[in-house]
């Protein structure tokens, strides 16, 4: 009796074990990122001097999202889909006498794939405001491109030269400030953008840091 019980419990165990295997969810493995491509059409884009909108046909495999390295050229949407796209490209009026340049960054949500796209436009037309009898020697519009990832530039230094220290050697006059090179470490307090110069004093520690500049000509 004790044989016949234990063997139909093993029966009954074994049978359990068969069949609860059989119950239990498949297991599909995730699948893998898609790599985004993108057509980009018309294949360039320019402007002339006094800017505009126009606009692009985007057509990608995948959500994407896109930015511009310049300020001057602003975009919109900034995210796209699957599928076809209208991007609308927005340019100010140059204000430079040289050409320059936009590079739009189309990139996958997760950052995988990427594709760049430059965006040109003409030099601008400086309007003439010197005065009858005198000619112009030296300006700077302080138009300069904006650095990587939107950052505003320096001043150049072909045009510009800078006094460092608090004056002691001659040229101060009992200032508190200690003057530097543009920037110091992580502390920057000469930039240039959008046709402006910003010279920014700032207390670091137990002194106060600004710029003290001169015009090479």
């Amino acid at each position: 009796m004790n044989k016949m019980f234990h063997l139909l419990l093993f029966s009954a165990v074994a049978l359990w074990t068969a069949c609860g295997g059989k119950n239990e969810p498949e297991v599909i493995p995730p699948k893998p990122d898609v790599e985004i491509t993108w057509e980009i059409s018309p294949a360039s884009l320019a402007f002339d001097d006094k800017g505009g909108a126009k606009s692009l046909l985007i057509a990608a495999n995948g959500d994407w999202k896109v930015s511009s390295s310049q300020s001057w050229c602003s975009l919109s949407p900034l995210v796209g889909h699957n599928g076809q796209t209208s991007l609308k490209v927005t340019v100010e009026a140059n204000g430079l006498e040289t050409a320059r340049t936009a590079e739009l960054v189309f990139s996958s949500l997760k950052g995988e794939s990427s594709k760049a796209y430059t965006v040109t436009q003409k030099p601008g037309k400086i309007p003439n405001h010197v005065p009858d009898g005198y000619s112009l020697v030296w300006r700077d519009e302080f138009n300069d491109d904006r650095l990587q990832g939107g950052k505003p530039a320096l001043p150049n230094t072909a045009k510009w030269w800078f006094e460092t220290g608090n004056g002691t050697n001659g040229w101060g006059n009992n200032e508190l400030q200690n003057y530097i090179d543009r920037f110091a470490g992580t502390d920057t307090c000469a930039v240039v953008s959008d046709g402006t110069l910003k010279i920014i004093a700032k207390e670091r520690g137990d002194e106060v840091i600004s710029i003290r500049m001169n015009t090479t000509e």
